[in-house]
Formats: structure tokens, sequence, C-alpha cells
């Protein structure tokens, strides 16, 4: 099935540091596909990527700020991402070579550390790149950390939900050292990370942040302000609590990913929407998502970590006060929170992009005769709905449940997840077969094949006195091969548009390359649209069983 074990997508400047990797791997016995020794004088170049991308097992990317600048790395890494997203097939090895921002798409990908070569990292990509192996991914904890338990003991044969630490009423520790510790304890379990720490000491400017580390071991950092409000005259949490941290926030250094306020005051419905728009204002400006995490919500992740829960609350299950609410009730509330934090969000965010594709919208403009895109929505967007719910965690390139109280809700969770997995990957191959085109796809013809349609005199002459000729054909070009709706252009492409534009595409469809880029985009478009039409009708029908049954 493949012919290499391994392609190397890099950047022509690092040219000296990855052809030294590429021979000693394959001095070590692997077959690696690199530009230099495959790609012959005469041959297409995207023809013989494609070839390689398609035959190759592993595919190593290798990442510095020289890589994301080139236009071919970005082709590239489009491509690879394209194959698949979710890492579970192929091998995706981010090879980090020099400092640089990661797209989000990668920054939870286990990567290889080149940026100092060393014999350790080498055997880790060598031992990856073999048939049947996978990468020792730096994500794995420490043995000290303990993995997610049941939340809950099932009575297999009546179904019964049995008491767990968050029915419990259970106080939050009486001072801010023992809650700063419960918090780092449990995040270091939370965030994969068993080297998050607290912010310097008593007294220093800690810019809202009293603890820190990576995310899952990768390249993003997060940031946590512990906020006790057991002893405050006022429990609760404010927006101007929120608004003085994450200004604060802002300043730390490196900068955040994520900030996270955890509080002992109890959830608020109105503090939590506070902090989603504070997220979606901070997403546009490039800054860190806002999360609140109120005292229920730390008991409810404290079940997740028995080591970190047992440890702060030692107390024999008998010695602790059961809250007393019977299966019904406790399955309604839940269902309710579902429905408010999952439900919701997901089928209006679905609802909203739907109609982004149905109406063109995903292309933004066309300039220097290159496509740009308006793809905000890549599917990052429902995996932060999920998360946010405490529902799923985000692992190893893809979503998994964390969540098992509710037998209704796990029964959708598997296709819930498994369209928003299809609809990435669609949007992935979208985005790399729009970015492909450029003005030199325009057949040759297509000028003197239009002109027959151009019924002005004036337009006539324009058209070949017009300096920007080319960048107006390509204009008229690429919107009709697109599907995008609004256009820009001189009269007699703008004429052409809006009275000859079925005409026009059927020229540009004579074409076998035009045609196939057509008829790809087209196919892609209507899979995303049946991607977001299938998670919508997940979604209502989860929702119909929640009203349609004791819960709701």
């Amino acid at each position: 099935m493949f012919d290499y074990d391994v392609f190397i997508s890099y950047s022509s400047k690092d040219k000296n540091t990855i052809h030294d990797l590429a021979k000693r791997l394959k001095n070590d016995g692997l077959r690696v596909w690199l530009d230099q020794w495959e790609i012959q004088p005469g041959d297409s170049v995207p023809i013989k990527i494609e070839h390689g991308l398609e035959k190759s097992r592993t595919l190593v990317m290798c990442m510095s700020p020289a890589y994301f600048e080139s236009e071919w790395g970005k082709l590239e890494h489009n491509t690879i991402l394209f194959r698949d997203p979710t890492n579970k097939g192929r091998r995706l090895i981010p090879l980090i070579i020099e400092d640089c921002n990661l797209p989000d798409i990668l920054a939870h990908f286990a990567y290889i550390d080149w940026r100092i070569p060393s014999n350790k990292e080498y055997e880790r990509l060598f031992t990856s790149c073999l048939k049947n192996n996978s990468i020792h991914s730096p994500t794995n904890l420490s043995s000290h950390i303990q993995s997610p338990s049941p939340k809950y003991n099932l009575d297999n044969k009546e179904g019964i939900l049995m008491p767990c630490f968050f029915n419990f009423q259970v106080p939050p520790p009486s001072n801010w050292q023992d809650f700063e510790s419960l918090c780092w304890d449990l995040w270091r379990g939370i965030w994969e990370e068993p080297y998050i720490q607290k912010n310097g000491r008593q007294g220093q400017q800690q810019n809202g942040v009293d603890i820190y580390g990576r995310l899952h071991n990768g390249i993003l950092w997060g940031g946590i302000q512990c906020k006790l409000k057991s002893n405050d005259t006022n429990k609760s949490l404010t927006e101007s609590d929120v608004k003085e941290e994450v200004e604060k926030a802002k300043n730390f250094k490196p900068k955040l990913s994520k900030f996270i306020i955890a509080t002992t005051a109890p959830k608020d419905a109105k503090i939590e929407e506070y902090a989603r728009k504070v997220t979606e204002d901070h997403l546009k400006e490039g800054l860190f998502s806002v999360h609140i995490m109120g005292w229920e919500d730390i008991k409810e992740r404290l079940d997740d970590y028995p080591r970190v829960r047992d440890k702060y609350y030692p107390q024999k299950e008998s010695n602790l006060t059961e809250i007393k609410e019977n299966d019904i009730f406790f399955k309604r509330e839940n269902a309710a929170k579902i429905t408010e934090e999952l439900i919701k969000p997901l089928r209006d965010c679905a609802s909203c992009i739907k109609l982004y594709f149905q109406n063109g919208d995903y292309i933004l403009n066309l300039e220097n005769r290159a496509i740009k895109l308006n793809l905000k929505f890549n599917g990052y967007e429902f995996i932060e709905i999920c998360v946010g719910s405490n529902r799923f965690r985000y692992k190893d390139g893809g979503l998994v449940s964390t969540y098992g109280r509710d037998e209704v809700f796990n029964k959708y969770v598997p296709k819930i997840i498994s369209f928003i997995d299809s609809y990435m990957a669609h949007i992935i191959t979208l985005k790399t077969t729009i970015g492909s085109l450029n003005a030199s796809h325009i057949p040759n013809s297509f000028e003197s094949d239009i002109s027959i349609f151009i019924e002005n005199p004036s337009h006539k002459t324009q058209i070949a006195e017009e300096n920007y000729k080319i960048e107006y054909l390509f204009n008229l070009y690429a919107t009709l091969i697109t599907g995008k709706k609004s256009f820009c252009g001189h009269s007699w492409a703008t004429t052409l548009k809006e009275n000859k534009s079925k005409e026009v595409l059927e020229i540009i469809k004579k074409d076998p390359y035009s045609n196939e880029i057509y008829e790809r985009i087209e196919s892609l478009k209507k899979e995303i649209v049946l991607d977001i039409d299938g998670l919508i009708k997940e979604l209502n029908n989860l929702d119909d069983e929640f009203q349609n049954t004791h819960y709701l």
C-alpha cells in the first residue's frame, strides 16, 4: 500500500538540518520521500508532492517560522492533515526545529523536539516511523498521575446510579493556600502535565495567574486564577472580579491560550455567559479563552481523579452527608446542564455554519491572483463547546467523552463525535483544494472564449487594454469555480458575472483540470452540509429524548 515509510515536509531555508536527518533515516533502512531525491527537472511539483503524500505511511512536518511562511509548506501541511486529521490512521509527526507559533489544529499533537538534536529524540522519531509502531507520546503522564475513573457505579441489573463524590455535600477548603494546592494537584491531571507550577510566592506580582503550565504537554500555555470565596461576605463571583483578573492575565508571559478562574463560589449562569462573551471577543483579537469553574464543577472533576480527591477529602463515604435527592431529580438536573451547555450551543453553531456555506461566504476575497479564504469555522468551535461543557476532553487530535453518568447522553456521543471529525476532515480538504488555485490555472483560451459573451463594444476594448486584466480574469474564474456570490471587478467582468455566469462556467468546465476542481469543491460543500445536518439531527434526537422522558 505504501511506497515510502516517511514523507518529509520542510522549508528550503531549513534544508541543511533536514537533509542530514533524512540521510540518517535512509541509512537506517527507512524509505524516505524527500523532494530533492524524488522531484526531477520537468516534473510537476504539485503532482509529485500529492503522489508522495498519498504513498507515505508517516508524514513528518518540520516546523519553523520559515516553514509556515512558505506557500509550499502551507499546502503540504494542509494536505497532510487532510489525509487523516485525527491522526488515527497514518501517522502525522510534528518535528520542531525552531521556536514558532503553531496553528491551533497542530497544537494538540505530540511532537519531536529537534531544536537541539539528540539520540533520544531520533530514536523516538525512527521508532514511530516503523510499521505497526506509534510514537511514544510525551503526553503520557508519570505513573503518579492517575487516569480518570468512572464517576459512578451502575448496577447492571437495575440501572441504578449509586452515590459518588459529586452527590455529597462537601465544603470547599477554608483557606486560600489549601484551595490553590487542590487546584494545582487537580489540573496536573486535567492538563496531563505533572510539571505545572504555582506562580512565584506570596507578595510577588503574578499578573492574575496563580498556577501555570503547558496544556497536555504541548506548545500552548494555560493559566489558573484561584478565587476563594468561602469566607467572603459576598460568596458569589462577579463580572468585575472576572474582568479584573482577565485584564491582569493579559500581561502574563508567555502568552496564554487558556485562562481559568477556579472558584469556591457556586455556579452562576450569568457569569459563565459573560466568560463566553469575553472569549468570543478575545478570539477575534488573538487572545486567550476564559473559563469559569465553580465549586460544583471542581467537585465533579475530583471524581475523575480519586488520588487528588482522597488526598484532600480522606473521609470515608459514611462520614459524608449525602444529598437527599432521588435518581429522577439527579438525571433531570444533569440533562438540563447537557442541554444548556452542549446541545443548544452546538446546534446554534452548526446552523450558523450551514448558512455560511450555503451562501458561498466561505470565500473572503481574491487578491494578487490568489484566493483568500474566510474559513473561520474549522471545527474547533465545536471542540471548544464540547470541552467547555466538561463532558469531553480533546486528546491526541480527537474528542473523547469523559462523562459516563447518563446512559441516554452516551448513546449519542459516538455519532456526535463522528460528524464533527468528518466535518473537520472535509474542511481541511476544501482548504487544500481551494488553496491550490491560482492564475496559472486559467485555461489558455478562457479570454477568447468569454469575449463572445461581451456585447458592449467599450467592454471589449476594456478587456483588451485593462492593466489588471489577468487579475480580473482570475477573479471571474475563481468566483465561478468556487461558488462565491459577491464579485468586484471592472464592468466587463461584473456584467459577465451577473448575466452570463452559467455560460462562462460551462466554458471553464470544458477544461479538464478546472472541471475536476469544480466537481471536487461542489462535492466537498455538499459533504460539509451533510455533516452539519447529521450533527444537528443527532442533537435534536438527543434533545427530544431528554424532553420525552422523565428527565425534563
